[in-house]
């Protein structure tokens, strides 16, 4: 018997049956809302009555003593069971660890009234094939009945005195940090429930940017990284994160990258360094990337790179996708890069409104799956003439910046093009207070959004006046 057959309703019982046997936090919450009974198929049933009881007699989760409540199974004569369960709990320890727990949580109410309606559901068909009219009578109680719940989650919000106020104050914010110091010391990163937006000019950063957000998201965090482009190619834009991950060029072996000079965080030049590497799009660089990604752990590579038509995706289809996604590989994101907002289906007719739209929506899918989503704007026309990017450039709708929690503008002049400078301004900030720049060196030649990263010194601008025209130190 396969695992599948013992889980109708896909991960999401799962992850709450995995929940109730691992989780301190969530467990007591789990058990005092679904009956056992609701968990489908006779294994997930009796693990979840088992640690239910195991969980009100000692005030804590089964989770390693799980093997304990099993022990008759585990050890019995029926080794097709055995197995089975030895298979239920080692997926469960395994999943544990990646599961995203708010947001399953989010979907306990859903999950409690859709197996209970399918439970009534099929009893009442049941009655009804008896064929007598007390069945018709029965079968109206049931229905009436099975209507008739509520789903014990009732949240009546925290009092100002309450424990959890107390525990606020103290209480860090959770995001993840992007390895741009200066961003990062003041929290202008992807966080759980919100929404991060960076806008620049056309052809000026944009997927290259997300690009850095899913690899350090999925490289240094562990996390589910699910990146939409809506403009790249699929294969284009999985090449650029196997450059961003090994720092490789795309087909020409020597790099020229800059590097920034700091003294006393002062601002006194870049220096051009020099590197060879295999071209990703060569034999030998193919082998050597394949080689390199047998050192990543399986958990630093989950990126799941989806392409759309451009103009073609709405929020609504989007959200369907990504629960075709979990139903059908039960990979549940926890940052969703979205190349770019500005591209999904909006109409022609309504081009502000329905921009608008969008970024609401999309912020309300990152507090409805607790997900952080990050996505790019592009500037209008007045933003191709001004030295800093601000609010004032975002095409189309000003609302793209109210509804963002954190906006990020990324700035570049010809000469610092030419330099492979940029400075990323912090537009917005909902938690601290925004206006700070930061100074960043480039190398996209070797799939590089960021090499170097200051906050913008004072004396930035008459330097780069005193280098026009001179050559960079080698």
């Amino acid at each position: 018997m396969s695992i599948k057959t013992e889980l109708p309703d896909g991960s999401l019982q799962e992850n709450l049956l995995t929940l109730l046997c691992f989780d301190p936090e969530h467990a007591p919450v789990i058990d005092s809302v679904v009956d056992v009974e609701l968990f489908g198929g006779s294994v997930f049933s009796d693990v979840a009555h088992r640690a239910s009881q195991f969980l009100q007699q000692f005030k804590e989760p089964a989770a390693e003593h799980l093997p304990d409540l099993f022990h008759d199974i585990l050890y019995g004569k029926d080794d097709k069971q055995a197995a089975l369960y030895a298979r239920v709990f080692e997926n469960m320890a395994q999943v544990y660890d990646t599961i995203n727990a708010g947001y399953v949580m989010s979907r306990l109410s859903g999950f409690v009234r859709r197996q209970k309606l399918t439970g009534t559901v099929v009893k009442a068909a049941q009655t009804l094939q008896l064929g007598t009219e007390e069945a018709i009578a029965e079968t109206e109680m049931i229905l009436s009945k099975g209507l008739r719940f509520g789903v014990q989650e009732f949240d009546a919000g925290a009092f100002l005195y309450s424990e959890e106020s107390f525990q606020a104050i103290t209480q860090a914010d959770l995001f993840f940090p992007t390895l741009i110091e200066p961003l990062d010391n003041v929290g202008m990163a992807p966080a759980p429930g919100t929404l991060l937006t960076f806008m620049s000019l056309p052809n000026k950063g944009k997927s290259w940017f997300l690009t850095h957000i899913g690899k350090v998201c999925a490289a240094v965090h562990r996390l589910r990284v699910v990146h939409i482009s809506l403009e790249m190619g699929r294969e284009k834009q999985l090449r650029r994160y196997w450059q961003a991950y090994l720092s490789m060029p795309r087909s020409h072996p020597e790099v020229v990258y800059p590097r920034l000079l700091m003294e006393e965080g002062d601002f006194s030049g870049v220096k051009r360094e020099r590197m060879n590497r295999l071209p990703i799009i060569s034999t030998k660089g193919s082998k050597l990337l394949r080689k390199r990604s047998q050192a990543l752990r399986k958990s630093q590579q989950q990126i799941l790179v989806k392409q759309f038509p451009t103009n073609s995706l709405t929020t609504l289809e989007l959200s369907a996708w990504l629960d075709q996604l979990e139903r059908t590989t039960r990979f549940v994101p926890d940052v969703l890069l979205v190349d770019y907002a500005d591209i999904m289906k909006i109409s022609a007719g309504a081009v502000r409104q329905d921009t608008s739209a969008v970024y609401k929506d999309l912020r309300g899918l990152a507090v409805d799956r607790n997900m952080a989503v990050v996505t790019c704007s592009q500037s209008n026309r007045s933003g191709e003439d001004a030295r800093m990017l601000t609010f004032k450039h975002f095409a189309e709708d000003y609302s793209k910046a109210a509804t963002s929690d954190y906006v990020i503008t990324y700035s570049q002049t010809p000469q610092e093009h030419k330099l492979g400078l940029a400075r990323l301004f912090n537009a917005k900030n909902r938690d601290e207070e925004a206006m700070g720049t930061t100074l960043i060196s480039q190398a996209y030649a070797a799939g590089q959004f960021v090499v170097d990263a200051y906050p913008l010194p004072s004396d930035y601008l008459d330097v780069l006046e005193d280098m026009r025209g001179r050559d960079l130190e080698e």
